[in-house]
């Protein structure tokens, strides 16, 4: 989110403006989650998995009708940074990977190209989060494996330092490759 506000402002003014503005958010969202997590902790100090402080906060503090809005909130989260990514990522893939050797095709194919790697991917990523038992260790690697490839190039786009796509790749390789081993 960081880096999608400040890639998107028009000036130096903008992007810290909303750079800041970014950072305080998540000032006050991860002092209320850590909030919740000692309570829940407080609460109920014989729970062991992490993963399960706030469905058993849920659970055992709130009404019937509150539990059914605070679901609907949680797939709404869940659903809206899943379908960002995922369309970020086939956006990303198809404009820099696939329509330069291909430019010959028309706009609905283009269309349906994103739309099938879009489900591609989204399989790729139901796939690996059913593989994992604990949702801390799928958010550790989804960073790992998104700062490893990006923080190079990013660096070098922000710096104003001459980059090409090959460079580009070349850092993503190497940060997936550091990564891995």
């Amino acid at each position: 989110m960081f880096i999608q506000r400040l890639l998107s402002t028009k000036t130096v003014r903008q992007g810290i403006r909303a750079f800041a503005s970014a950072g305080l958010f998540y000032f006050f969202l991860i002092f209320f989650l850590i909030g919740i997590g000692v309570l829940a902790k407080i609460l109920y100090p014989n729970l062991i998995n992490a993963d399960q402080a706030i469905p058993t906060l849920v659970q055992n503090l709130m009404p019937v009708g509150i539990k059914g809005f605070i679901l609907a909130g949680f797939l709404a989260i869940l659903m809206s940074t899943a379908d960002s990514s995922l369309n970020a990522a086939s956006i990303a893939l198809t404009n820099d990977l696939l329509f330069p050797h291909f430019k010959n095709l028309s706009e609905k194919q283009k269309l349906n190209l994103v739309r099938s790697l879009t489900y591609e991917l989204g399989l790729v990523c139901v796939l690996i989060a059913l593989s994992y038992n604990v949702l801390f260790e799928i958010e550790v690697i989804y960073n790992t494996l998104s700062l490893s490839t990006s923080l190079v190039p990013l660096y070098f786009c922000i710096f104003n330092r001459k980059i090409n796509v090959r460079h580009c790749f070349t850092c993503i390789i190497i940060g997936l490759t550091v990564t891995i081993l």
